[in-house]
């Protein structure tokens, strides 16, 4: 019965540290993602506004242009409250993993 709880355990560790460098290396993966794309936003968000610097001009006279300004507007709004909220989660995050990693001294 001992040796049965005994395999057991160590299967179930086995997993455990597993699934934890499986999430490590899919997190690091996901960071560069992100900045990837963030890096790619920031360059989409230059070209507009050297739009909105020409369109300044012609903004009054010209319907699309003045279409194209409120969707960039819209655009604007939309990505920084998803920056806002992916900032708020990783925040979130953070704090739970440092109460994670205090879990251990709470239990002595």
């Amino acid at each position: 019965m001992a040796e049965f709880a005994l395999g057991l355990t160590k299967t179930a560790v086995e997993g455990t540290v597993s699934r934890v460098k499986s999430t490590i290396d899919e997190e690091a993966k996901l960071k560069v993602r992100v900045q990837n794309d963030l890096v790619f936003i920031t360059g989409e968000f230059q070209m507009m506004q050297s739009f909105l610097n020409v369109a300044n001009k012609e903004r009054a006279k010209n319907e699309v242009v003045r279409t194209w300004v409120r969707h960039i507007r819209d655009l604007a709004f939309d990505v920084v409250d998803c920056v806002e909220l992916v900032v708020s989660l990783d925040v979130k995050s953070d704090f739970a993993s440092s109460q994670q990693k205090n879990l251990p001294l709470l239990l002595h």
